[in-house]
């Protein structure tokens, strides 16, 4: 009898084990993430979406990382989502701390990726619809024309560009935080809006027309 208990908990113990490592994280805005979703680590598809709850003004998500998989979260890891042509998926960043992960939730990241995709997209409105402007502004003809052409264009160009110094400042702020390709891409994009405002401010910022 003792060896059939034995036998029945060796059985019950590589169930466990196979089925997987069950986890929790946190979304700030689940983005339509639903369950059956894939979980992707390091740009590799690890697991997969369990259920998704509202929980106050969060998400709840419960997530199963496949046992093929051994992922190694440090303290300041965090959750994201991410948007795929077949759908949301959830993105896991392992984060850079030293210290390892002992959380019982995987928070939510401060910056979603689709939040930087947006955010870069912005900026580049931002430069076209500069570019458009200047272009009707230089397009009169005349001195006097040109004159108020130019006090507009240093208008412009103070208003544009301290609004984009602002706004890159705080891409790269809001970026430190992040891991690997996504904190690179919104530094990058924080810099380029950053300098762009600062040389808009400088280029244009003399009286003389």
């Amino acid at each position: 009898m003792t060896r059939w208990w034995i036998l029945l908990g060796a059985l019950t113990l590589g169930a466990a084990c196979s089925s997987g490592t069950k986890m929790t994280a946190e979304l700030a805005h689940a983005n339509g993430l639903q369950a059956g979703a894939p979980v992707e680590f390091q740009g590799v598809h690890v697991g997969e979406v369990d259920a998704v709850r509202a929980q106050g003004e969060a998400a709840r998500v419960e997530l199963t990382i496949s046992p093929d998989h051994e992922l190694a979260l440090h303290e300041d890891a965090c959750a994201l989502t991410g948007s795929e042509p077949s759908g949301t998926t959830l993105v896991l960043l392992p984060g850079r701390a030293e210290a390892a992960f002992a959380a019982e939730v995987v928070p939510a990241c401060s910056l979603e990726l689709d939040d930087l995709r947006a955010l870069g997209d912005a900026v580049g409105d931002a430069v076209g619809g500069t570019i458009q402007r200047l272009q009707g502004l230089l397009g009169g003809d005349g001195d006097d024309d040109s004159a108020s052409a130019m006090t507009s264009l240093r208008d412009v160009g103070r208003t544009v560009g301290e609004a984009q110094r602002e706004l890159g400042q705080g891409l790269v702020e809001g970026a430190t935080g992040m891991d690997g390709e996504l904190r690179d891409f919104g530094r990058s994009v924080g810099m380029a809006a950053r300098e762009l405002g600062e040389g808009l401010e400088e280029g244009l910022g003399d009286d003389t027309p």
